[in-house]
């Protein structure tokens, strides 16, 4: 639910060449809900399908996409310069 509200909020913006920084819907929560529905899913379907692996790929999971969220903010840095400063200092990076 978190990925589909975070891909809504998106509209017609691609993650790799973006026009607009959104900052509205749930990225008005936190500026990664799309790292953050995934998470959930794992930590979810772990116990929901009582399978270890999910919670053991979860470190993985959460370890791969956190390597790369810093590179993601980087570039929306310099693409937004104020206003993505502005939003960082008000939104989260996670929860």
């Amino acid at each position: 639910m978190v990925v589909t509200a975070a891909v809504r909020a998106a509209g017609g913006t691609t993650l790799a060449e973006p026009v607009k920084l959104v900052t509205t819907g749930v990225y008005g929560v936190n500026r990664n809900p799309m790292s953050v529905g995934t998470t959930l899913l794992y930590l979810g379907i772990g116990p929901i399908t009582r399978s270890g692996w999910a919670l053991a790929m979860l470190s993985l999971t959460s370890a791969a996409t956190h390597r790369g969220v810093p590179a993601g903010e980087r570039r929306l840095s310099e693409q937004f310069s104020r206003e993505f400063r502005q939003y960082c200092g008000a939104v989260r990076r996670y929860l």
